[in-house]
């Protein structure tokens, strides 16, 4: 079965995510309030900025942990992340920064965007938090001041220092031990979005069985959250108590040299001998989509 084939690869360090596997963490105004520079911005980028996906805080707290604060679980959500995106445009956005800026290792990938009106400011907020990011030698460059009035002028800077980050070339997983499968937060998400898109339809019980098979008798309360995490971010969807992915086409992880088509026509021909109630809702969800 291809569940084992697949297993075979990361064991063996054969598997890679992608170049284009870059998640961006946009913090800001709600985007439901009105003139929301952070809607403004995340409505361009998600049309026009390549090789990224971007994210709100929001959708983790949806399915944070109850006994974590926010802060905690903001903070978490940056082991997701690749950059964090800050429009200080707002009393939460500027909370945001300083809970961030306090943490040495995540200076380096906060991008702040502040009002240019305040660019000279002998504030606290420019003479700490921007302060310090901006002493970062390897991060993402210095703050950018926006005009307000005009702030989409912006986001053609903003494009060109996510571009600093992007990759020339796939990196291995890395996840041939349980110990990476635990710290490796934002290659575990990917590869479990990436295997309920290859074994779609799946339950989440035959997904965590996959994790059970490959590591042993571990425990996995990190992929039950990860689920979960997948269905705010809007890649999942369970129909009927089977997952599926809502963007069929978009991939995070070769497996063995990008034979991901080969390996789900597999998954379509064991579904089609033992288990063709399962064709049957793939082909019903594809025509009725989400």
């Amino acid at each position: 079965m291809v569940y084992d084939q697949i297993a075979g690869y990361i064991k063996e360090n054969k598997c890679y995510l992608r170049q284009d596997a870059l998640i961006v963490f946009v913090c800001g105004r709600d985007v439901k309030a009105v003139g929301s520079k952070r809607k403004l911005f995340l409505e361009y980028a998600r049309k026009h900025i390549q090789g990224f996906h971007f994210l709100l805080a929001e959708d983790l707290f949806a399915v944070g942990r109850r006994e974590a604060d926010l802060l905690t679980i903001e903070k978490g959500l940056t082991n997701y992340s690749d950059c964090i995106v800050i429009i200080l445009e707002s009393e939460s956005a500027f909370t945001e920064l300083g809970a961030f800026a306090v943490h040495d290792d995540l200076c380096g990938m906060i991008l702040p965007i502040n009002d240019r009106r305040f660019s000279k400011s002998q504030s606290f907020i420019n003479l700490g938090p921007l302060e310090k990011i901006d002493s970062i030698k390897k991060g993402l460059g210095p703050t950018i001041h926006a005009d307000m009035a005009s702030f989409a002028h912006c986001f053609s800077e903003v494009q060109g220092r996510l571009n600093r980050i992007k990759k020339k070339r796939r990196d291995r997983l890395g996840l041939e031990e349980y110990s990476a499968l635990v710290d490796k937060d934002k290659i575990r998400l990917l590869l479990v979005y990436d295997l309920i898109n290859l074994f779609a339809p799946v339950s989440r019980k035959e997904i965590l069985t996959f994790f059970k098979r490959l590591y042993g008798a571990q425990r996995f309360d990190d992929i039950y959250f990860d689920i979960q995490l997948l269905e705010a971010l809007g890649f999942v969807s369970e129909v009927d108590n089977y997952l599926f992915s809502k963007e069929p086409d978009l991939r995070f992880v070769d497996f063995n040299n990008n034979k991901y088509f080969q390996l789900k026509s597999d998954v379509i021909i064991h579904y089609r001998k033992k288990s063709p109630e399962r064709l049957k809702m793939l082909g019903k969800v594809a025509a009725n989509g989400f």
